[in-house]
């Protein structure tokens, strides 16, 4: 198993409390024919609770930059083009 060591935040009001995030179970395998609602809130409810743990925990300069770094290799998903050109 592979292990990395982020600082957590500086205290400024009360504690940071220390966390450890284990990533080791697979995704479950859904029914072929299960709603597509069921797999969506499944990654919902791990989005939700990864960033919940990061935001109580990270320092803002380091939350900030995986939040650059996470951006910056999907940002193929927000290419677009602004005007629809027609051929006359």
């Amino acid at each position: 198993m592979k292990n990395i060591s982020i600082r957590k935040a500086q205290p400024t009001i009360g504690d940071i409390e220390s966390m450890t995030i284990i990533i080791d179970e697979e995704v479950p395998t859904f029914k072929t024919n299960a709603p597509v609602e069921e797999y969506r809130q499944f990654y919902i409810d791990q989005g939700r609770d990864l960033a919940e743990a990061l935001c109580l925990t990270l320092p803002g300069g380091t939350l900030d930059q995986l939040i650059c770094e996470l951006l910056t290799r999907k940002a193929s998903l927000f290419r677009v083009p602004m005007f629809n050109k027609k051929e006359e």
